[in-house]
This record gives C-alpha cells, sequence and structure tokens, in this order.
C-alpha cells in the first residue's frame, strides 16, 4: 500500500500545481487537465476548452479582471456548461446567482443556449475582478461542471454568466 505522500492527487503530495499565465486568446489541451491559468482579463479574450471528457478539470484564476465584457470561456462545439455562479457586489453586499441544472443543459434542443461565459467585472449580470474563481469539471463527454465566485462593481440582481455564444 502506497502512502498518500506518494500519490499525485492527494492533498499530502509534493507535486506542485501546473500553472498556466494567459492574457490571450487561448485554447486549453486535454492535457493541461488539472491546470490552473491565471487569467489577466484586462483586454478581453476567449479562452476555449477542449472537447469534455469526463474528468478533466480546470480552475481559472482571474490575476487582472476586466471590464468590457469581452473575456469569456467557450465550450466546444456540442458541449455546454451547468452548475452555480455566485456574483457578489463589492459595495452594497449584494447576491446574486445563475443557477443550471445538468438536465436542463443536456435535454436541451439547443445545447449551444449554455455553450459560453461571459464576464465583466462592472456589469449587473456578471463579474471579472482580480481574485474570481471559477472551477470546471467535465462530468460527462458533452457537460461541463462550473463552480464560479465572481465580484462586480455593479449590482447584481439576476446573473447570465452562462449563455450562448
Amino acid at each position: 500500500m502506497r502512502s498518500d505522500i506518494l500519490n499525485n492527487n492527494s492533498i499530502h503530495s509534493n507535486v506542485e500545481a501546473k500553472l498556466l499565465s494567459v492574457a490571450s486568446a487561448y485554447t486549453v489541451s486535454q492535457d493541461q487537465s488539472g491546470s490552473i491559468l491565471e487569467i489577466d482579463a484586462s483586454t478581453g479574450f476567449t479562452l476555449t476548452l477542449p472537447e469534455a471528457k469526463r474528468g478533466l478539470k480546470y480552475k481559472v484564476i482571474f490575476k487582472v479582471g476586466g471590464t468590457d465584457g469581452n473575456m469569456k470561456i467557450a465550450a466546444a462545439s456540442g458541449d455546454a456548461f451547468y452548475g452555480k455562479i455566485v456574483v457578489n457586489d463589492n459595495a452594497d453586499d449584494k447576491i446574486a446567482v445563475q443557477a443550471l441544472t445538468f438536465a436542463t443543459v443536456t435535454n436541451s434542443t439547443d445545447e449551444a443556449s449554455y455553450d459560453t461565459m461571459t464576464f465583466d467585472g462592472d456589469s449587473n449580470t456578471s463579474g471579472c475582478t482580480a481574485g474570481d474563481v471559477v472551477e470546471l469539471i467535465a462530468c460527462d463527454d458533452n457537460a461541463w461542471f462550473v463552480h464560479g465566485s465572481l465580484m462586480t462593481t455593479g449590482t447584481p440582481s439576476s446573473v447570465a454568466v452562462i449563455g450562448a455564444s
């Protein structure tokens, strides 16, 4: 039996995280699964995910936020996002949540309605500030589970981060 300290997927592992700095249009590969993507969203661009394959996972950390609404994460054709995005207001302590179920996005006649996430740090329906985090896990071969915690200088009342391209 091996000790947890030797297993790469153990929380006790000595393996360093794969950290990728991204500041312009980028396509993530399946080989980069497990990576932390450190994003500079100040210029706005699209981060494209590979085709969903059960078990792929990525963590997106916004090192620099963006306010132009041009920062996007796109799923491959035929894939969709589901899960929960929480957007907090940095001034008035308002919170809004977008929650989409697996059944909603995979039973839709138009999965393309849920294939893009759009981020904007001063929007009432989104967020994108330094320190925001989005985790992505492919739970099957057509859907990405998303858990996101975002901040905005706007006043969130409803969230529309996940939508159509």
